[in-house]
């Protein structure tokens, strides 16, 4: 299906005039849970393994699998190499890439939606089960630290009946494991929020840019595979066109269609980053430009594809949307997730809003003039 959707994309992107477009084959995870789980387990089977022999030597053994599974699950929410990867390994991906130059480039801007879609696990139905899930998958990995630091101590000091105190972490560990055993085998969301609208949003503006190139600056389009599993399809571009676009800025489009626009001020499942004082800068700049809109600016508790690219260090700001209307419900991840839920409106702001930030970008600072908005 995802091979399908990338080709359907590519086509689009073709018949808009957008020059210069392929896919770029790279290789991804084919989920988000199954490495969590596996280091889940490691920890658990450690645990068992400790209280099973009660000697100095299982305790050392379980510290060392807790220990292995808490860098494993850090690392890999981090989008980082670690031990879980050479076990579960990755499957062939894609990312579409196109060109639209300026009429005299000097600078890029990267445009970046990702393609793929989200399981629906349970932990997804409701707001309550999301605010849930952000708690615990920290609440997981300190798990993973106590449960390798209480067997350290049973190591350390021989007394081995401490080792029984790991069971409180390991059974919290199981809980993990079912409920990621539990996502892997939900069905994907349609994903018209997340992100059929980001990446409608690209081709109306790619669309717009062959028309109306911007005057000193090249747009390229990067449509990316993966993003939901780790975001290996940014790393995958990254990897490719990283030295090309160290000058480049990036504007992430993740989750539009809703009642208002806003930008993403950190980002990550543990470790956080976000945009640079400059690009928040730009940012507001073109807010203050476009009081009309409804623009604000708020964490996100997830991450996107461009938290690959702020731990690259490159120039990035990632947008989003969310309702208008406080509490009401959000269908990511869910098989909600339709185009029934996604306002017009909304699309049409982020479309403004994006337009006026690329001129910003393409004529320089204090240049934001609200008249190019369309």
């Amino acid at each position: 299906v995802y091979k399908r959707q990338a080709g359907y994309v590519a086509g689009q992107l073709c018949a808009l005039g957008v020059r210069d477009v392929r896919a770029e084959h790279f290789r991804g995870a084919a989920s988000a849970y199954n490495r969590y789980a596996l280091a889940f387990g490691v920890a658990v089977l450690g645990i068992l393994l400790c209280l099973a022999w009660r000697d100095i030597v299982a305790a050392i053994v379980a510290a060392g699998l807790c220990g292995l599974s808490a860098w494993g699950m850090l690392a890999e929410s981090d989008f980082a190499p670690n031990w879980t990867r050479w076990i579960i390994r990755d499957r062939p991906s894609q990312n579409v890439v196109g060109f639209l130059p300026g009429r005299n480039p000097g600078k890029s801007v990267v445009l970046t939606a990702h393609l793929d879609t989200h399981r629906t696990p349970v932990f997804n139905s409701t707001r309550a089960w999301q605010r849930a899930y952000n708690v615990a998958f920290k609440l997981f990995l300190g798990c993973l630290a106590v449960g390798a630091l209480i067997s350290l101590l049973s190591a350390l000091f021989g007394v081995v009946w401490f080792g029984w105190l790991a069971v409180l972490p390991a059974s919290a560990l199981v809980v993990g494991l079912l409920l990621f055993i539990q996502a892997d085998r939900t069905p994907f969301s349609p994903g018209a929020y997340d992100n059929a609208s980001g990446v409608s949003s690209i081709l109306a503006l790619a669309e717009r840019l062959v028309e109306q190139p911007l005057a000193s600056t090249g747009v390229w389009i990067a449509l990316t595979g993966c993003e939901e599993t780790g975001a290996a399809g940014m790393a995958a571009l990254l990897q490719t066109h990283g030295r090309d676009w160290r000058d480049a800025t990036i504007v992430n489009l993740d989750q539009m269609g809703l009642g208002r626009l806003y930008a993403r001020l950190c980002e990550g499942l543990v470790i956080r980053r976000g945009p640079s004082p400059a690009m928040l800068d730009l940012f507001r700049e073109v807010q203050c430009s476009l009081p009309h809109l409804d623009i604000y600016e708020r964490s996100s508790q997830g991450f996107s594809d461009a938290a690959v690219a702020y731990k690259w260090g490159l120039r990035t700001l990632s947008l989003g949307s969310s309702p208008a209307v406080a509490n009401t419900e959000i269908h990511r991840h869910r098989m909600s997730d339709t185009v029934e839920h996604i306002q017009l409106s909304g699309l049409r702001d982020a479309h403004a809003f994006v337009w006026v930030l690329l001129q910003a970008m393409d004529l320089g600072p204090g240049a934001v003039d609200a008249s190019a908005e369309p």
